[in-house]
């Protein structure tokens, strides 16, 4: 089973990636936030689950927070 972790390189999605691997699932992937469409659709191609932790949470422009956010949660439903 593939599955997808964002927010892959913060503390939560780091040690949610290092336990599923400990559990024996190898198909393990971090999607960063900052794909476009066509690389975050091969990202998520047969992936059974996507785990969600991404966050903007210290951007340099407060417009991130709607990109890096909202609409990236919205760009994962599609």
């Amino acid at each position: 089973m593939r599955i997808a972790v964002t927010g892959a390189s913060g503390f939560l999605g780091a040690n949610l990636m290092f336990r599923l691997r400990e559990r024996g699932h190898e198909n393990v992937l971090a999607v960063d936030h900052r794909l476009d469409g066509v690389q975050l659709a091969r990202a998520l191609r047969d992936v059974a689950f996507v785990s969600h932790l991404a966050g903007v949470n210290r951007p340099r422009d407060p417009a991130e927070f709607g990109t890096g956010n909202a609409l990236f949660a919205e760009r994962l439903r599609r």
